[in-house]
């Protein structure tokens, strides 16, 4: 859960721990479709800022699977890059074993 202190108790709208003797509004609830809670990561945590920031109120499955794409795409275009370099490369080594130097 996602929680902000607030300043005084309202019916409703607020909970109270009584441990540390706050009272809070809960933002946000992380959890999957099964509604068991999510673990707390960076990818949570920026779905989370995502969706909290969003101006439509869309589930946050949707946030979700949208970083998913996002990270799926970058992964995609790194494994081109280092396929293209790893070509460079051998053409490189493959012009420098047949070409004759003298020295």
């Amino acid at each position: 859960m996602i929680v902000r202190d607030y300043p005084r108790q309202i019916v409703g709208c607020t909970d109270y721990d009584p441990i540390s003797g706050k009272t809070f509004v809960v933002e946000m609830v992380l959890e999957d479709g099964n509604h068991n809670p999510l673990p707390l990561t960076s990818q949570a945590l920026e779905v989370a800022r995502e969706c909290y920031y969003d101006h439509h109120s869309r589930p946050y499955s949707y946030y979700w699977h949208r970083l998913k794409k996002r990270q799926r795409a970058k992964e995609e275009a790194a494994r081109k890059e280092r396929e293209l370099r790893f070509k460079d490369a051998g053409r490189e080594i493959h012009k420098f074993m047949t070409t004759e130097t003298f020295i």
